[in-house]
């Protein structure tokens, strides 16, 4: 019987070193991304000003989300953008390593806005709608920054950009500080 208590004391004193163990790792890369986009999401979908039908209140703008996060390398050298990064503190080039993961969920909670995730090409009988990429998500952990580039596109009212946002690591949360338009069409 005196085993058989030796046994549960070894079993929970494992079991409490496993899980204090496990919690004090740093938090994965794509979990860091899914935060941020989940934080500020009323950021990137109120920034949506070339989106004329969004001005009428009784209009429902409908918003379609990629549910991936994609690494677009080519965009970045076709833009050759990389010092509006770097002069943020980051190091990135032709070579940068981005961050890519699916979002599995969306806040969809906005007044005279449809929010759905998609996968894909998806399809759609709307006329006008916003299409909504994210891409290039990157952290860099030793200054305590992210950016995460937002391509923009408006279905029926032929309009497109492609923004940049910056945030910054404070406390236990990833604030956004400033955001830079890379493109627009």
């Amino acid at each position: 019987m005196a085993g058989n208590f030796k046994f549960y004391y070894f079993f929970v004193f494992f079991y409490i070193v496993f899980t204090f163990i496990s919690c004090s790792r740093p938090r994965n890369i794509s979990n860091i991304g899914y935060e941020i986009i989940e934080q500020n999401t009323s950021i990137f979908f109120d920034e949506l000003h070339w989106s004329t039908f969004e001005k009428n209140e009784n209009i429902t703008v409908q918003i379609f989300v990629q549910n991936y996060v994609s690494d677009n390398k080519i965009f970045l050298e076709e833009c050759n953008c990389y010092d509006v990064f770097n002069k943020e503190g980051f190091n990135i080039n032709s070579n940068t390593k981005y961050n890519t993961f699916f979002i599995s969920e969306i806040t969809s909670k906005f007044d005279n806005k449809s929010i759905k995730l998609v996968t894909g090409n998806f399809k759609t009988k709307n006329e006008k709608f916003v299409e909504i990429h994210f891409n290039n998500f990157f952290v860099n952990n030793d200054v305590s920054k992210a950016f995460l580039i937002v391509e923009k596109i408006g279905h029926g009212i032929k309009s497109w950009t492609k923004e940049v946002y910056f945030f910054k690591k404070q406390q236990d949360k990833w604030v956004f500080y400033k955001k830079e338009l890379l493109l627009v069409g």
